[in-house]
């Protein structure tokens, strides 16, 4: 008996297009955040990839015989810790950097790559930090590799969720 007079309500046409205008709004919320999120990505990955491109073709481009002090500057030269570089012979093994061994799957084509897992440096425990890699090898066999983790990006995304949630909750209420 007291949830009649709730029922009329919602048949009224005001209350109608409340739902309605509410309802779109937040899927209009929820749209607009997500291509902010989508096209932030897709920009930030644009610019990590491009600055792997302008390193790689930098040190590729460097006297062999100074390349593995030059790739172990460039990893020093990084005081956030985001950019990786190491400097692998034919068999895999370490001569220059801070990656501590091959990233698996990393294939060595030039391409800039999608790691999942990251990469294990030398002056880190984990890595489970996401990365952008690339892989060259060089005219003497040598295998050159840069990788530029992506917490920015998913930092981003973090930010981004939290303001949808934190909106949306505030829509509701």
């Amino acid at each position: 008996i007291a949830l009649r007079p709730l029922i009329d309500v919602w048949r009224s046409a005001t209350s109608r297009l409340i739902l309605i205008y509410g309802t779109l709004f937040v899927v209009w919320s929820v749209v607009l955040l997500g291509a902010i999120q989508w096209e932030s990505s897709r920009y930030l990955n644009h610019v990590i990839d491009q600055i792997l491109r302008q390193r790689m073709h930098y040190l590729a481009s460097s006297e062999m015989g100074r390349l593995p002090q030059t790739v172990d500057a460039a990893g020093t030269l990084d005081p956030h810790g985001i950019l990786s570089a190491g400097l692998f012979d034919a068999q895999g093994r370490s001569l220059a950097g801070n990656i501590a061994g091959l990233p698996r799957g990393l294939v060595a084509d030039g391409r800039l790559q999608s790691l999942p897992k990251g990469v294990l440096r030398t002056d880190r425990l984990r890595s489970d930090i996401s990365a952008r890699a690339m892989a060259q090898r060089l005219p003497n066999g040598d295998l050159l590799v840069l990788a530029k983790d992506t917490s920015t990006i998913e930092g981003l995304g973090a930010i981004i969720r939290r303001t949808l949630l934190w909106g949306l909750s505030l829509t509701v209420i």
